[in-house]
């Protein structure tokens, strides 16, 4: 596994030549790896290059988990802009697609998370905004065309005395180098670019 330090390198070997080319705001991305709460990232930009000699398959996903400045989850409104679920086995591997429409993950309209804990992915996006709001704030996670999934987890505390919903933009769902679904295949010297950002309402 290749390790990273924030926010200084700028070359990372992901698999079979693919590296990390750019990475900015990248001292602020590391919230994601330590499960702290993140209030504001406004903008992250991920650039990776195939520098090997052979096709090299490629995903990547950033894992924020954003500060619920102490309201209760139960108490958070959520909008996830998602036409579908990931349906997953026991071993929570992605196994199919189910249309959220009239079951507890239709989120395209903001509501109330109430008693739902989520731990799922989401697929067919029919936007670029997510949205998470509290009786204190509101915060808006956004992304572009690069990112075609989300993975939602709502644990039941960060650290003590915190709590957040982690929004995860992904480029292709999990368990995506056995599946291939979402996978991006890069040429040698193709480059493939992303980026993503939290905003406060």
């Amino acid at each position: 596994m290749p390790s990273i330090t924030w926010p200084q390198t700028e070359y990372c070997l992901l698999s079979q030549g693919a590296s990390v080319k750019q990475m900015k705001n990248c001292e602020l991305a590391e919230f994601g790896f330590c499960e702290r709460a993140i209030e504001q990232v406004p903008r992250t930009w991920l650039t990776a290059e195939n520098s090997g000699s052979a096709v090299a398959p490629f995903g990547a996903g950033f894992h924020p988990f954003l500060d619920l400045a102490g309201s209760p989850v139960e108490d958070a409104e959520l909008l996830i802009p998602a036409e579908t679920v990931l349906r997953t086995d026991e071993r929570q591997i992605p196994v199919g697609r189910l249309p959220v429409a009239g079951t507890a993950f239709d989120l395209r309209r903001l509501r109330p998370l109430g008693e739902l804990r989520l731990d799922d992915g989401f697929a067919d996006l029919t936007g670029s905004v997510a949205v998470l709001r509290t009786p204190r704030r509101r915060l808006e996670l956004h992304w572009d065309s690069a990112f075609r999934y989300l993975q939602v987890f709502t644990p039941p505390a960060v650290t003590p005395g915190r709590t957040a919903v982690a929004i995860e933009p992904m480029s292709c769902p999990a368990n995506a180098f056995n599946s291939g679904e979402g996978l991006t295949r890069l040429a040698p010297g193709a480059e493939w670019s992303g980026s993503w950002g939290i905003r406060l309402g």
